[in-house]
């Protein structure tokens, strides 16, 4: 029985072995449900183990230039981009008793415009990719890749680039219960975590967030370098990372302890808070979305409210470093995301200091499928925004709910810029799930009755703009959608700008989620936590 690539019978078979931990963590559990979260805020006077480990000297950085590409980004036969693709080692991560690749090497794609006006700016975008045959560097014809980034890199009219192979993958890991197992993404975060929780947190160096983050930072430098050597005009020494994901996760980080980073564009990562968060996600489902699969195999669910899992939040989770992350952050939510809720910056986006923006792309799930247009160049206009030191559109709004009439309100403010547009944006949850509960649940896809298998779960998102009421002109407006007859209705406002060169910049509210209540209680005890898959 499987789950994706995850073998849920030998979890099963493993499972007694466990439980020989639970009276501890039931113990530590119940102190931590008593006295409650407390959340970590490092300050910059201030040195985490992920600052410890991300600035520590490594003398195995090294980069080449592997091949030089003339690339043709608007295909009118005339080539305008000077592309690098280079091989980087940015680290040794521990050695070869933790995982069988400790050197981590990646592919980066550095991408100089002819149309270049800026020189102090890059953007840069994260992504992963295997290690697997390293004598076959990307190449315009072989990987998209490099003529997406090549293309980035003129719209914006600076150096773009693209990380690859982050995190070195696969590998096989010998604190892993199965020390044969090839593992990728998600399996070995998993693992680095299962390892931190059962060792006390005695090594930190051991989460894999901290090499992810280190080679983003390496990044940096090879950009900063390479660019130079080829026009003497570049001192790029600002960046604006971008990433999905776990590179969604490591643009939130790098942003955490590199002051280059000007700006930043996380993408669909919203796990901040971690504990509340991760425990409204078993609130809203019963249990675990079928994506958390490599995080159950590992048992991690049944730390949740173990003091050792904020220990590593303390490490790992952004909101630990909120007062250090004042510059602009557009946080980007995929409203059909089987990873991370789209609700879930409720618990944690108005602790953020700003500029700060939301944009929930409706109708599409976590991989973003069908949004990477509108991805592209929304990300492309917000980096000129910033970059340029636009006025940046200053709006807010609040979330509100009416019990005794059952409706949801959403009022949106603006202030200096007048919005292009103002649209709503709404969908009811899909009744019903394998055993027949009722979910409250925008997911496009869920776990199937039949094990390992995954099925479609029909939550279609409808725009309204007669929704939107217009309470004073330019300045304030409202939507209000009343609660469905069973199930959940989730609605946001998406509002339109301009930057200075006329693109438009796509924004929207948090979600507002009515009825407000959970159908499920909290997970209090190991044996709760660990739950199920959904």
């Amino acid at each position: 029985v499987s789950v994706g690539n995850y073998n849920l019978k030998k979890h099963f078979e493993n499972f007694e072995m466990k439980l020989e931990i639970k009276l501890f963590i039931v113990l530590v559990s119940a102190v931590t449900v008593c006295f409650g979260q407390q959340y970590k805020d490092w300050t910059w006077s201030e040195s985490s183990p992920l600052d410890d480990y991300v600035n520590r000297p490594d003398d195995t950085y090294d980069w080449t230039v592997l091949n030089t590409y003339r690339i043709d980004t608007d295909l009118d036969d005339q080539e305008d981009c000077t592309t690098f693709v280079v091989n980087m080692t940015s680290q040794t991560w521990l050695n070869e008793s933790y995982s069988s690749q400790p050197i981590w090497w990646h592919h980066l794609i550095i991408a100089i415009p002819d149309n270049v006006i800026d020189y102090e700016h890059g953007l840069v975008f994260i992504n992963g990719g295997s290690n697997r045959i390293p004598d076959t560097p990307p190449d315009p014809d072989n990987d998209f890749g490099v003529n997406a980034i090549s293309l980035a890199a003129t719209e914006i009219q600076a150096v773009a680039a693209l990380l690859k192979q982050n995190p070195n993958q696969p590998v096989t890991m010998p604190i892993a219960p199965d020390p044969t197992q090839r593992r990728s993404e998600d399996s070995i975060i998993a693992v680095t975590w299962r390892y931190f929780l059962e060792t006390n947190g005695t090594d930190p160096d051991v989460l894999l967030r901290n090499p992810m983050t280190k080679a983003v930072m390496r990044a940096f430098d090879t950009i900063t370098t390479l660019t130079t050597q080829h026009n003497t005009r570049f001192n790029i020494q600002k960046f604006l990372p971008a990433g999905a994901s776990k590179r969604g996760w490591t643009t939130w980080m790098v942003a955490c302890v590199d002051r280059r980073v000007f700006a930043m564009a996380p993408i669909v990562l919203s796990v901040l808070k971690f504990h509340e968060t991760v425990s409204s996600h078993y609130r809203a489902y019963g249990g675990w979305s079928f994506a958390f699969g490599s995080y159950w195999v590992e048992n991690i669910t049944q730390f949740l409210n173990d003091p050792r899992t904020q220990m590593m939040a303390d490490i790992v989770d952004p909101y630990s470093y909120r007062s250090r992350l004042t510059m602009p952050k557009m946080v980007v939510q995929a409203a059909g995301d089987e990873f991370f809720r789209p609700d879930e910056p409720n618990f944690w986006f108005n602790d953020l200091i700003g500029p700060k923006y939301m944009w929930v792309i409706e109708n599409t799930h976590h991989g973003l499928t069908f949004a990477e247009p509108a991805l592209f160049f929304n990300i492309a206009a917000f980096f000129k925004a910033t970059s340029k030191n636009d006025v940046l559109p200053v709006f807010n709004w609040t979330l509100s709910q009416d019990a005794a009439n059952r409706t949801g309100t959403i009022d949106v403010y603006t202030n200096q810029q007048v919005p292009v547009s103002v649209s709503a944006w709404y969908a009811e949850t899909a009744d019903g799930g394998p055993g027949g509960e009722v979910r409250r649940d925008f997911r496009w896809a869920r776990a199937s009755e039949t094990p390992g298998e995954i099925e479609e779960n029909p939550v279609l998102w409808s725009e309204d703009v007669n929704a939107v009421e217009v309470i004073v002109p330019d300045r304030h407006f409202r939507a209000t959608f009343a609660e469905p007859s069973s199930g959940w209705l989730g609605f946001f406002l998406e509002v339109v700008f301009t930057n200075s060169d006329g693109d438009e910049m796509e924004f929207t509210t948090e979600l507002n989620v009515i009825p407000a209540r959970y159908p499920f209680p909290a997970c209090t005890t190991p044996e709760n936590c660990w739950g199920r898959i959904v």
